[in-house]
């Protein structure tokens, strides 16, 4: 009995180190489909005061944490997500049209899909974020770079000209980044290139 009590302890103090490493829940976001083609986008702030700048630390992690996540099986989304970095950061500004023009697939956010991709961001510290992500065991083919876009198209509507100039500042850090050799499949690259990007991203002058 003993022996059992002290495993407990200790799976429960691991279990609580794991959680407080996470950091602090700032930003749920949940990207629905009901058919791979279009797609809903609901967030909510997990803390009261939520700034617009964890959106785009949101997005950049993201993308990240996709092109990390992604099988082998899958390497056609993850060729589909890098060139549609690359092209969002050829792009002067980010905006709804611009957006608009590069997108496959649709948004409406009346729809209530029934595959959905949920992530929460955390707050680490100043410099850092974390992005824990869940999705179901069966979903629409395409649904990643889908989710990629729809999001994207979604920041553009919620967020002001300087917001989306630091994202586009950001998503051009990391489509250097993977052009110039950094591995989409690294561990270590998917946890900190997000933070490096927003940091030390490509400044528009």
């Amino acid at each position: 009995m003993k022996i059992v009590l002290g495993i407990l302890a200790v799976l429960l103090f691991l279990f609580w180190r794991f959680i407080k490493a996470k950091g602090r829940p700032v930003l749920e976001v949940t990207v629905d489909s009901s058919d791979g083609f279009t797609y809903s986008v609901k967030t909510k702030k997990l803390i009261e005061q939520m700034y617009p700048i964890e959106h785009v630390r949101h997005y950049i992690n993201y993308l990240t944490k996709f092109l990390y996540i992604l099988s082998n099986q899958q390497d056609y989304e993850r060729k589909a997500i890098l060139q549609f970095i690359s092209e969002v950061a050829q792009l002067e500004e980010i905006n709804e049209n611009n957006v608009l023009e590069l997108m496959d697939v649709n948004m409406d956010n009346k729809i209530v899909g029934d595959k959905s991709f949920k992530s929460i961001l955390y707050f680490q510290n100043t410099m850092n974020r974390m992005l824990d992500f869940k999705f179901p065991t069966s979903h629409y083919r395409n649904q990643f770079i889908g989710s990629v876009q729809a999001l994207l198209l979604h920041n553009c509507q919620i967020l002001d000209r300087d917001h989306l100039v630091y994202l586009l500042e950001s998503i051009r850090y990391l489509d250097k980044a993977y052009r110039t050799g950094t591995n989409p499949r690294d561990i270590n690259s998917m946890g900190n290139l997000p933070n490096i990007a927003f940091l030390d991203r490509e400044r528009i002058i």
